[in-house]
């Protein structure tokens, strides 16, 4: 339950950097991150 609540309260930049040292990498992700919280839903369900 920790693990859940500490990965909510955390950036994305944050969260990702745990996973990946490379900044493309980092980027794509944040970005994803970033429109799939702006947008609502799953980024894959815009067709």
């Amino acid at each position: 339950m920790y693990n859940l609540l500490h990965a909510l309260s955390m950036s994305a930049h944050d969260y990702v950097g745990q996973w990946f040292e490379n900044d493309l990498v980092k980027a794509k992700f944040m970005f994803w991150a970033t429109i799939g919280g702006n947008v609502g839903g799953c980024v894959s369900d815009m067709g």
